[in-house]
């Protein structure tokens, strides 16, 4: 198999997956890591792809900027690849550690990966940026990896100070427990949080990782610059929201329909680690010992600067619901992304941060100065 018969079968990939079936401007030597074309969910997906499509496994050690800075870069290494290992097939065996190959690559950019062991011995792991402060602590939906924010920290790396958090029973980090509750999930970020942050923060979070940010925003409101929720907003029933998740949790193909506003191609691979995700106990507690209670007065109570984001074509929080939580925050400014799903630190990345630096601008607390 010829170097260039694998480059034409990469880039028609690209660009059906990842750029809506635009490959005009997309040649074997394009700089796809520069471009942001390929993030950490892509990285996933694409990995998932090289992986059935050619029957190769792409070891933590190889997924560098070197090896993927272009479609050339990739199929060269395919192609040394190719032969030299048994061909691979879909397992939720080592779901997470594709997510790994994920962090991998956000370190090789310049992004550190650290480890705090909380006083109930919990280890969280999360990935952290230098820069200016105040700091930004960015917490992802349940069963999302802190490489789900990697294109933010991309972007912000020697800019800003940032920590995303991996929380427990997802990624690397490890609970006392296979079922850590809501209650369980917010002590150990709040003692994360109390322990590396030295002073201001911003918080973000994005879906179910809001009711932490939330809270955050209430207990430490004298060290919050700004909060920005993204991806949440107020329901009536949060009962029925859960069973209905629950249930999408169970179709995951029909899941992905719901949460993006371009799904990506639902492979065997994908299939193996969103059920494996999905079905997780550490998924399935989540909201467990205080989270629905915290769903409806997320929005409660609230004294620091806020701004409400939501993708306008969110299956899980429509903008009627992130309407609904603006006018429950005193002063609180709302912003809708086009061609957004539910992940907005995914699917629209840049305009997510631009939105907040011009939150921020406007209040006076940028000190990064924009992007």
């Amino acid at each position: 198999m010829s170097i260039t018969t694998i480059e034409l079968r990469i880039r028609d990939f690209i660009a059906t997956e990842f750029l809506g079936g635009d490959d005009l401007t997309l040649d074997a030597e394009t700089p796809l890591l520069g471009l942001g074309v390929i993030d950490s969910l892509n990285m996933v997906i694409l990995l998932a792809f090289l992986e059935s499509e050619y029957g190769v496994v792409v070891s933590g050690e190889m997924v560098t900027p070197s090896n993927f800075e272009s479609i050339h870069r990739m199929a060269t290494l395919v192609a040394s690849l190719v032969g030299q290992q048994t061909v691979a097939t879909p397992s939720t065996a080592g779901a997470w550690s594709v997510f790994e190959q994920a962090f991998n690559l956000l370190v090789s950019e310049g992004i550190q990966r650290h480890r705090f062991t909380t006083t109930r011995g919990e280890s969280l792991h999360y990935l952290a940026t230098e820069g200016n402060e105040p700091t930004w602590v960015l917490l992802p939906g349940m069963g999302t990896p802190s490489s789900s924010w990697g294109s933010m920290l991309q972007m912000m790396t020697n800019e800003r100070c940032a920590i995303a958090v991996d929380y427990l029973g997802f990624g690397p980090s490890r609970g006392t427990t296979d079922r850590p509750t809501h209650r369980q999930q917010l002590a150990a970020v709040l003692e994360l949080v109390d322990a590396v942050v030295p002073g201001q923060m911003i918080i973000v979070g994005n879906s179910a990782g809001a009711l932490v940010a939330t809270e955050l925003a209430r207990r430490r409101a004298d060290r919050v610059a700004a909060l920005v929720v993204a991806g949440f907003g107020l329901l009536d029933d949060p009962q029925g929201w859960w069973d209905k998740l629950v249930s999408l949790s169970r179709a995951p193909e029909e899941f992905l329909h719901f949460a993006y506003y371009h799904p990506p191609k639902y492979t065997p691979n994908l299939q193996a680690i969103l059920e494996h995700i999905l079905g997780s106990p550490a998924y399935l507690s989540f909201l467990e010992d205080g989270g629905l209670a915290a769903m409806r007065d997320a929005f409660n109570d609230l004294s620091v600067p806020t701004l409400i984001v939501g993708g306008q074509q969110d299956g899980f929080f429509p903008p009627p619901s992130i309407a609904a939580a603006v006018r429950r925050v005193p002063g609180a400014h709302m912003e809708l992304l086009a061609r957004c799903g539910h992940f907005a630190p995914i699917e629209q990345p840049s305009e997510l941060l631009y939105i907040i630096d011009q939150f921020l601008r406007d209040l006076g607390k940028n000190p990064a100065g924009g992007v």
